[in-house]
Parts: structure tokens; sequence; C-alpha cells
């Protein structure tokens, strides 16, 4: 399987399906799924198979760009204030908790 159909195979799951019931339960929750999952696979478009600490860092350079609208999001939807240190290890844990699930599910390519 070409890297391209994985990647394209991986957008078709992760941008229509999980973000979408995340959203009906919590909007911002459900943008912060789209972003985690928009990132993973640029990050994974850019850096190929292999080099999982460079793909990460690739992500979360990605998501400090959307991070503090997100923030935001979560700010108005909970009427709270956000830690944003905490909120960005959960973002960092997040993208390894998705990997691992892309990963177990066959979707990303893996190293050989």
């Amino acid at each position: 399987m070409k890297l391209l159909d994985v990647l394209k195979t991986v957008g078709k799951i992760a941008e229509q399906e999980a973000p979408t019931v995340i959203g009906l339960v919590n909007p911002a929750a459900g943008a912060l799924a789209q972003s985690l999952t928009t990132s993973i696979i640029a990050a994974q478009a850019k850096g190929g198979v292999g080099n999982g600490a460079a793909k990460k860092q690739t992500a979360l350079e990605l998501l400090s760009v959307a991070q503090p609208l997100l923030i935001q999001l979560f700010e108005s939807a909970s009427g709270k204030k956000v830690d944003e240190q905490q909120f960005g290890d959960g973002v960092s844990k997040s993208i390894d908790g998705l990997v691992e699930i892309l990963n177990a599910a066959g979707i990303l390519p893996k190293a050989v």
C-alpha cells in the first residue's frame, strides 16, 4: 500500500467520523480531535515512515498555531479558565495516544 493511500484512509476515517461523533457531544472537543488528526496526517506526510519523534514535533508545531483558538473554544464552552501548560501537556499525550490507536489499527505505515 502506498503512503498516499494510507494517508487517504486515515483522512477518511478520522476527518469524517471521530470529530463528528465527538463534536456532537462537545463542539470544542470535536475541534480538538479534528486538529489532532489533521496535524498527525500532515506530520506523517512530511516525515514519511519511521522517525516518530520528529513527526511528533512537527505535529506539535502545527498544533501550536491552533492552540490559542482551541483554548478559547474550551473556555467559551466551559465558562472556566484553561490552564495553558496543562492543555499543551494533554495535547502532547493525545498525539501519542492517537498515533498508538492508528498504529494498532494498521492505518499508519510502520518502519521496516
